[in-house]
């Protein structure tokens, strides 16, 4: 967990990127105006999800699509969002909003393992054993092996396969 302090130096961060988004925006750069947003709301919604308030980091990242409407990551965060808000709500449109989210990133051609992970978590709500495994396996071929989202693919993995016995 962060500090304080580090908290208060991320939000500080990420108040700086919104006034140099502001500033290449009026230089007419847009699109480095539009990286300093999308690090600004990234900023932010890591915030907001340690504070666990999941509904504002969701809608903040549907205003970052909307400027930024062809970055996958922002596809697969919003995606992991919902998939921890159905998990309190039990909302079955959550985990189609996540469902179509993580398509979209697909298109984009994303090949982040937190796709992967994001798509296994979304087979396993689905009560899809078989398909959360292998794809709990593709992100684990592009995590690190000394991560911890490496390991914790690798227990889903061998849970799951436990579980199809």
């Amino acid at each position: 967990a962060l500090s304080a302090h580090g908290e208060q130096r991320n939000e500080t961060f990420g108040r700086i990127r919104l006034l140099q988004a502001q500033l290449a925006y009026r230089q007419r750069q847009r699109p480095q105006a539009r990286t300093y947003v999308t690090q600004a709301i990234e900023i932010f919604e890591h915030l907001k999800v340690q504070h666990g308030e999941l509904e504002a980091a969701r809608s903040d990242y549907q205003v970052a699509l909307e400027i930024k409407p062809d970055e996958a990551s922002l596809y697969i965060n919003l995606a992991a969002m919902e998939l921890r808000l159905f998990e309190t709500k039990l909302d079955i449109q959550l985990m189609a909003a996540a469902e179509k989210n993580l398509k979209q990133a697909e298109r984009l051609r994303s090949k982040s393992p937190a796709l992967y992970f994001n798509r296994a978590r979304l087979f396993e709500l689905y009560n899809f054993p078989a398909r959360a495994r292998t794809a709990y396996r593709e992100a684990m071929r592009y995590y690190p092996e000394t991560s911890v989202e490496y390991q914790t693919c690798q227990t889903r993995v061998q849970r799951l396969s436990m579980q199809l016995k």
